[in-house]
């Protein structure tokens, strides 16, 4: 799940998202949990329940390891966590119009 997360808020902060990101990523999600169901339906069941979760770690384990293993300058790492801000403020108003 890191590495999904990673994919598309990389994509995000270099501006390369697309105009829904909530969308793809749901879209992605549920293409994942569809493809892991014929090997292992409680883990796609899983995978689909706990996206938010997930991604809520990414967040915390992202911010970790910028502001300590990569020692990232103040500037870079609030504009990560404006990446996210964005990210769920988009998604909560997609989700309360949707």
């Amino acid at each position: 799940m890191y590495d999904f997360y990673n994919y598309f808020f990389s994509h995000l902060w270099l501006g390369r998202s697309k105009n829904s990101l909530k969308n793809e990523v749901e879209n992605a999600v549920r293409d994942m949990a569809s493809r892991l169901e014929s090997i292992n339906a409680d883990a796609a069941l899983s995978l689909s329940k706990k996206s938010n979760v997930y991604r809520m770690m990414y967040y915390f384990e992202r911010i970790y390891a910028i502001s300590t293993i990569f020692k990232s300058t103040p500037r870079s790492f609030l504009g990560w966590i404006n990446v996210y801000r964005k990210f769920e403020a988009d998604r909560q108003r997609l989700t309360a119009h949707g």
